[in-house]
């Protein structure tokens, strides 16, 4: 009837979860909220599919001092295109720190488990800080390339989220 039977809902951190309750209310959503659009866009046989970034993009997590250590830049004299001035502006995640994955691991399984899609979107373009720190460059020194981390990143998410998710469709943009 209306032309749509799916829509990608955007997600970066706009969802407040037991391991973010500290994310600004006026610029997030609860998990009933994202329930209560769930439950209508089924009322309209719309299918929403969670889309989230984890790798560029990220820099809304990153302004909070509770997830900066998660960033793939900590020093701000090489932070480059979020970087304002005020302090770190990374917007890439350090896939050379094992907590950027703990975190992520358990915001994406609990967002995603409000949605009862089949669907998931995982964004990886744009990761325009990648392999930059001090731990990336160590791997780099020690023979790895930026090429070796970006797809060991790939099979981690490939493998390692579509368990997680227990979802039967991984959808990610490369761009």
């Amino acid at each position: 009837e209306n032309g749509y039977n799916a829509v990608f809902l955007y997600l970066e951190n706009v969802v407040r979860t037991s391991k973010t309750e500290y994310f600004d209310k006026e610029r997030t959503y609860s998990k009933a909220e994202i329930q209560e659009l769930v439950t209508y866009s089924q009322t309209l046989d719309i299918q929403l599919i969670p889309a989230f970034e984890n790798l560029g993009h990220l820099e809304k997590f990153f302004e909070y001092s509770e997830l900066a250590h998660l960033a793939e830049t900590q020093d701000v004299s090489k932070c480059g295109r979020f970087f304002d001035g005020t302090g770190v502006k990374a917007d890439c995640g350090c896939t050379s720190n094992p907590d950027f994955y703990e975190f992520f691991d358990a915001y994406i399984s609990e967002v995603c488990a409000l949605f009862p899609s089949e669907y998931v979107h995982m964004g990886l373009d744009e990761p325009f800080e990648f392999a930059v720190c001090d731990k990336c460059i160590s791997q780099i020194a020690a023979g790895k390339t930026r090429v070796d981390l970006f797809l060991e990143h790939i099979c981690t998410i490939s493998v390692k989220w579509f368990c997680v998710l227990k979802c039967s469709t991984l959808i990610c943009a490369f761009l």
